[in-house]
């Protein structure tokens, strides 16, 4: 049997489905296997459902990642004003980025594509343009993830977030 590395109740981001809480390790038998899961529960109800996780799968466990805390939070919103953001032009390129950013769950590197992201859109709005299919999906799904991630650990819901970023960037 595999030791578990994450503990019952504990939140944590699973891939780029968002945050989840440990509700429970149990044992299940799956064809002739008995192995142990973890039951991971969505922490914002969006039509999510209970996710299984087997306990010693590199493959499924390794999507696992641990919560950021509340002052890693804090250090990322407060490096925004002087984070680079470089605009990738090439569409292919910038999709190819945009699907690794996601698998990798890079927080960094997803804050400064949607900072880049809105900087562009901004832009294209006064060219009277809008961005590309692509961008607009990639800045809904890393928005939410960010969102709820930076919500679960600043104790407030995913809808408060944005205008708390906006508030810590004027107090700086």
């Amino acid at each position: 049997m595999e030791l578990a590395k994450h503990q019952v109740h504990e939140l944590v981001v699973y891939g780029s489905s968002g945050v989840y809480r440990i509700e429970e390790i149990c044992k299940k038998q799956v064809g002739k296997t008995n192995a142990e899961y973890y039951v991971l529960k969505p922490v914002y109800e969006r039509g999510g459902s209970t996710v299984y996780v087997p306990i010693g799968s590199e493959q499924l466990e390794g999507k696992l990642r641990p919560l950021l805390s509340k002052e890693e939070v804090v250090r990322l919103i407060d490096s925004l004003p002087t984070m680079q953001v470089p605009w990738i032009e090439n569409q292919d390129a910038r999709r190819a980025r945009y699907k690794e950013i996601l698998h990798d769950g890079d927080r960094t590197a997803m804050i400064r594509a949607v900072r880049a992201l809105h900087l562009k859109r901004r832009e294209q709005q006064a060219a009277g343009k809008r961005l590309y299919l692509v961008d607009e999906h990639f800045l809904k799904d890393a928005e939410r993830l960010l969102y709820d991630e930076f919500a679960a650990a600043l104790d407030m819901e995913p809808k408060q977030v944005l205008p708390y970023i906006l508030e810590q960037l004027q107090i700086s």
